[in-house]
């Protein structure tokens, strides 16, 4: 029997031809969405977008991480993928956190119930038949559909697995034949044949006939409307006459979640920007349950820091306008002649935009983009040429392999260029998650003020990329024109 052929891909596919890999025969796929609390997969929202614009039935997966929070990894997960009718989530199980067998099965349904409590149904689970042996008592789980990863030893190089057959599949103990909904049947070579940049691509097989039927069965994967629920919290104790908490606007919040949703409107559309843990905002207006900063989030993942506007920069500080390349003004806009948008991959042309706007007092991202891509300002679609613009490179120093010479980021700063510097998004993982963002004044302990392109933030660069002796690996600055 032929079983319908579907991939599963991840950012080490790199930026994928959807329509390439429908005309090659993938019938389904699964793109990787999330990792741990707080991890984004940076290919998840164009993987996601084309998936369904070329209506090719597909799901998202997260990869749990048990030595985070369970719920929070779960809830993070949902709402970012926002699934709609005939979308599946799958939990990935591969990593035991340290943790043995009884206490990871808690762990793991604790995930599940958190699906349940927001969805009203449970995702499938990706494993492998021994990893379920050896970690997980199934028989303390939902009954659930899987998706289970069995395959050939990899052939000499360059590496090659043809497919397992699926109708040798080992079942793990406890489960039945009938719940192995998918097989990943390979793990390497063929990549480009289906669209991948890379030579390695996994391969599936949906254990079935009828493939539109099971992603478009309601016992699954129809889920209800998404609601965020909060973390319960404990029952407080009494307290005479307690002081009411300040409601005077505006009021500085801090984001305790590690991504925050933002929003259009008030229980609004998800705009697709996304506020970091410990980032700083403005809160302007308040309606229920919602707080108002330049777009609306929920209050239930912000903290009050002080009712006061926020502090002005310290004094010698260049007064760069902040840009933000997740504004809903152009986040959305195509970078350069490429599938990307500025709003995934915009941080460094964002960066650019703010210096121009500063040297000549006008520009922003979607202004520049259009440019740049009307003159020849980008090479292999979307990536940006350094000496497109106006102004002269006056600073570039490479540091990946030596610490950062930040005496060349003093020396730009005290000639008034505001510097661009290449750090890693998400410091504590490896590999280095490109992003750039833009200093634009010192601080004490070799600490810079800096403009985050992500979401405009102003403030520490310790706060979020740490030692920039350590974390900072390029160093660029362009001088200002007589």
């Amino acid at each position: 029997m032929t079983y319908p052929f579907g991939i599963d891909v991840s950012k080490w596919q790199g930026a994928m031809d959807w329509q390439k890999a429908k005309d090659a025969g993938v019938q389904f796929a699964f793109v990787k969405a999330t990792e741990g609390a707080n991890w984004i997969d940076p290919t998840f929202a164009y993987n996601w977008q084309e998936s369904r614009r070329l209506k090719i039935p597909h799901g998202a997966y997260h990869f749990f991480r048990p030595a985070d929070d369970d719920k929070l990894q779960v809830r993070n997960f949902i709402e970012l993928v926002q699934p709609e009718a005939g979308e599946l989530l799958v939990l990935d199980l591969e990593d035991t956190g340290g943790q043995g067998k009884p206490l990871l099965t808690l762990t793991v349904k604790r995930a599940l119930d958190q699906f349940y409590e927001m969805l009203g149904r449970y995702p499938l689970i990706y494993s492998r038949a021994s990893w379920l042996n050896a970690n997980i008592n199934i028989g303390d789980l939902p009954k659930l559909d899987y998706w289970l990863a069995q395959y050939r030893w990899a052939l000499p190089y360059p590496l090659f697995t043809a497919e397992y057959p699926s109708d040798k599949l080992t079942a793990p103990t406890g489960i039945e034949r009938q719940q192995i909904k998918f097989h990943q049947s390979g793990e390497k070579g063929n990549g480009g044949k289906f669209g991948a940049q890379s030579y390695y691509i996994d391969t599936d097989r949906f254990l079935g006939s009828d493939l539109a039927s099971y992603f478009n069965a309601e016992t699954h994967n129809v889920y209800l409307p998404i609601v965020t629920m909060p973390e319960p919290e404990p029952e407080p104790e009494p307290e005479p006459d307690p002081e009411p908490e300040p409601t005077d606007l505006p009021y500085e919040a801090r984001v305790t979640a590690s991504s925050l949703i933002v929003r259009d409107a008030p229980a609004g559309k998800d705009t697709g920007a996304r506020l970091k843990k410990g980032a700083q905002v403005t809160i302007l207006e308040e309606e229920d349950n919602w707080a108002s900063i330049y777009m609306w989030v929920s209050k239930d993942w912000i903290e009050r820091v002080n009712n006061l506007p926020p502090a002005p920069p310290p004094s010698g500080t260049l007064a760069v306008e902040p840009m933000s390349q997740n504004d809903p003004r152009w986040k959305n806009n195509r970078l350069g002649t490429s599938s990307t948008t500025i709003g995934w991959n915009g941080c460094l042309l964002t960066c650019i935009a703010m210096v121009c706007n500063y040297y000549s007092g006008e520009g922003d991202p979607a202004k520049l983009n259009a440019w740049l891509t009307a003159n020849n300002g980008y090479t292999n679609g979307n990536l940006y040429n350094w000496n497109s613009i106006a102004f002269p490179i006056s600073t570039w120093v490479d540091c990946y392999s030596v610490p950062a010479p930040l005496s060349q980021i003093d020396a730009a700063l005290a000639r008034g260029e505001p510097v661009i510097v290449h750090v890693d998004f998400y410091p504590s993982t490896n590999p280095i998650d490109e992003h750039y963002v833009l200093l634009i004044g010192k601080l004490a302990d070799e600490d810079y003020v800096m403009i985050d392109s992500w979401d405009g933030f102003v403030g520490s660069f310790k706060s979020r990329y740490k030692d920039a002796r350590r974390f900072v690996y390029r160093i660029v600055s362009y001088r200002r024109q007589p």
